[in-house]
């Protein structure tokens, strides 16, 4: 049985870029071009086991990110701990990221109309006769009216 060491396992990579380049991971890659190996009876993103080499304490429950935004790299020049917060506002602030707002939303209940038209009725009919007339709950009402909810809509 073949048994991954860590010099196989790096030499998997693309390196001819050089420090500033991408790595890119030779092998399997997964539907979300991500690299997958087993190494040493665990399975692992390449990224993250290349990470992890090289910081072996690293906060497992963080995830391991990349500036490049190229999933199979392993450059660890490429790559930062982060929360799942840290990853989305990454992309976000790279414009890799679309926030669906209103009846964009799949799971939408109201729509703009609506909106605009609990806002108008605020301080007038109750925020449980608006829950109930548009089918949603209190708190759906309340975020509505003091717009942290629905932003978009004016």
């Amino acid at each position: 049985k073949h048994v991954m060491t860590q010099e196989i396992f790096l030499s998997m990579f693309d390196r001819s870029g050089g420090l500033e380049s991408c790595w890119p991971f030779q092998g399997f890659i997964d539907t979300q071009y991500y690299g997958r190996v087993s190494f040493r009876g665990k399975k692992w993103l390449t990224h993250r086991l290349v990470y992890a080499l090289l910081h072996p304490n690293f906060d497992k429950e963080l995830l391991i990110c990349h500036t490049c935004d190229n999933p199979p790299c392993g450059n660890p020049l490429h790559l930062f701990e982060g929360t799942g917060k840290d990853n989305a506002q990454d992309a976000l602030h790279k414009g890799r990221l679309y926030i669906m707002q209103g009846e964009e939303c799949h799971f939408a209940k109201l729509t703009a109309r609506d909106v605009i038209t609990i806002r108008g009725l605020q301080g007038t009919i109750c925020c449980i006769d608006l829950a109930n007339q548009y089918h949603v709950r209190v708190e759906t009402i309340r975020a509505v009216q003091n717009r942290s909810t629905w932003k978009s809509v004016p």
